[in-house]
Protein backbone atom coordinates (compact mmCIF):
# COMPACT_ATOMS: atom_id res chain seq x y z
CA UNK A 1 0.00 0.00 0.00
CA UNK A 2 1.53 2.97 -0.87
CA UNK A 3 2.80 5.48 2.01
CA UNK A 4 0.78 8.63 1.21
CA UNK A 5 -2.35 6.60 1.73
CA UNK A 6 -1.42 5.35 5.50
CA UNK A 7 -0.35 9.16 5.74
CA UNK A 8 -3.65 10.43 4.43
CA UNK A 9 -5.78 7.90 7.39
CA UNK A 10 -4.19 9.10 9.76
CA UNK A 11 -4.38 13.06 9.74
CA UNK A 12 -7.69 12.12 9.15
CA UNK A 13 -7.72 9.84 12.63
CA UNK A 14 -5.64 12.71 14.25
CA UNK A 15 -8.22 15.24 13.00
CA UNK A 16 -10.87 12.80 14.54
CA UNK A 17 -8.50 12.04 17.84
CA UNK A 18 -7.81 16.06 18.55
CA UNK A 19 -11.41 17.27 18.50
CA UNK A 20 -12.19 15.24 20.28
CA UNK A 21 -9.81 15.31 23.60
CA UNK A 22 -9.35 18.08 23.19
CA UNK A 23 -13.30 19.32 24.30
CA UNK A 24 -13.20 16.24 26.78
CA UNK A 25 -10.06 16.01 28.44
CA UNK A 26 -9.79 19.27 29.79
CA UNK A 27 -12.94 19.05 30.95
CA UNK A 28 -12.91 15.95 33.07
CA UNK A 29 -8.62 16.46 33.73
CA UNK A 30 -6.63 19.19 34.97
CA UNK A 31 -5.03 19.02 31.46
CA UNK A 32 -5.11 22.31 29.36
CA UNK A 33 -6.27 22.01 25.97
CA UNK A 34 -2.28 21.93 24.48
CA UNK A 35 -1.42 18.55 26.39
CA UNK A 36 -4.36 16.88 25.20
CA UNK A 37 -3.94 17.76 21.81
CA UNK A 38 -0.39 16.31 22.32
CA UNK A 39 -1.89 13.53 23.36
CA UNK A 40 -4.28 12.78 20.52
CA UNK A 41 -0.96 13.02 18.26
CA UNK A 42 0.80 11.07 20.64
CA UNK A 43 -2.20 8.75 20.65
CA UNK A 44 -2.83 8.62 17.12
CA UNK A 45 -0.38 6.23 15.18
CA UNK A 46 -0.51 3.77 18.14
CA UNK A 47 -3.67 3.48 17.88
CA UNK A 48 -4.04 3.68 13.88
CA UNK A 49 -1.40 0.49 13.84
CA UNK A 50 -2.92 -1.74 16.42
CA UNK A 51 -6.60 -0.51 15.21
CA UNK A 52 -6.85 -0.09 11.97
CA UNK A 53 -4.10 -1.70 10.38
CA UNK A 54 -3.46 -4.42 12.46
CA UNK A 55 -7.26 -5.84 13.11
CA UNK A 56 -9.72 -3.71 10.57
CA UNK A 57 -8.63 -5.90 7.51
CA UNK A 58 -8.46 -9.22 9.68
CA UNK A 59 -11.36 -9.37 11.91
CA UNK A 60 -13.30 -6.14 10.44
CA UNK A 61 -15.05 -3.23 11.55
CA UNK A 62 -16.65 -4.17 14.71
CA UNK A 63 -13.39 -5.59 15.95
CA UNK A 64 -11.79 -2.71 15.25
CA UNK A 65 -13.57 -0.49 17.07
CA UNK A 66 -13.66 -2.71 20.05
CA UNK A 67 -9.99 -2.53 19.43
CA UNK A 68 -10.14 1.25 19.57
CA UNK A 69 -11.84 1.68 22.36
CA UNK A 70 -9.82 -0.95 24.15
CA UNK A 71 -6.61 1.09 23.20
CA UNK A 72 -7.68 4.14 24.02
CA UNK A 73 -8.88 3.48 27.47
CA UNK A 74 -5.43 1.60 27.98
CA UNK A 75 -3.54 4.79 26.66
CA UNK A 76 -5.53 6.97 28.21
CA UNK A 77 -5.01 5.20 31.45
CA UNK A 78 -1.57 4.95 31.32
CA UNK A 79 -0.82 8.46 30.27
CA UNK A 80 -2.16 9.76 33.69
CA UNK A 81 0.24 7.73 35.53
CA UNK A 82 2.83 9.93 33.47
CA UNK A 83 1.08 12.87 33.93
CA UNK A 84 1.30 12.63 38.05
CA UNK A 85 -1.55 15.54 39.55
CA UNK A 86 -2.96 15.61 35.94
CA UNK A 87 -5.64 12.44 36.61
CA UNK A 88 -8.42 11.94 34.08
CA UNK A 89 -11.75 11.14 35.93
CA UNK A 90 -13.13 7.65 34.81
CA UNK A 91 -16.23 8.84 33.51
CA UNK A 92 -13.80 11.33 31.11
CA UNK A 93 -12.06 8.54 30.10
CA UNK A 94 -15.24 6.42 29.54
CA UNK A 95 -16.97 9.37 27.54
CA UNK A 96 -13.76 9.81 25.37
CA UNK A 97 -13.67 6.22 24.33
CA UNK A 98 -17.19 5.90 23.50
CA UNK A 99 -16.79 9.39 21.26
CA UNK A 100 -13.87 8.18 20.14
CA UNK A 101 -15.29 4.86 18.75
CA UNK A 102 -18.87 6.38 17.51
CA UNK A 103 -16.46 7.66 15.16
CA UNK A 104 -14.60 5.47 14.45
CA UNK A 105 -17.38 3.86 12.61
CA UNK A 106 -17.19 5.96 9.88
CA UNK A 107 -13.26 6.18 9.60
CA UNK A 108 -13.69 2.15 9.22
CA UNK A 109 -15.89 2.80 6.24
CA UNK A 110 -13.45 5.25 4.99
CA UNK A 111 -10.76 3.07 5.32
CA UNK A 112 -12.08 -0.15 3.78
CA UNK A 113 -12.88 1.79 0.26
CA UNK A 114 -9.80 3.97 0.55
CA UNK A 115 -7.23 1.70 1.83
CA UNK A 116 -8.48 -1.97 1.75
CA UNK A 117 -10.30 -1.35 -1.36
CA UNK A 118 -13.31 -3.16 -0.03
CA UNK A 119 -16.78 -2.11 0.81
CA UNK A 120 -17.67 -0.66 3.93
CA UNK A 121 -20.07 -2.60 6.42
CA UNK A 122 -18.13 -5.76 6.63
CA UNK A 123 -18.33 -7.74 9.95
Amino acid sequence: MPVARHINALITKFLLFAPVMGVLLPAFSSLNVAEAIMTALLMTPVVYILADVIVLPRQGTWAAMAADIIVTILLLWEATTFLGEKVLAPPGTVLVAATIGAGEWYFHQFLLRTLFNRRGREK
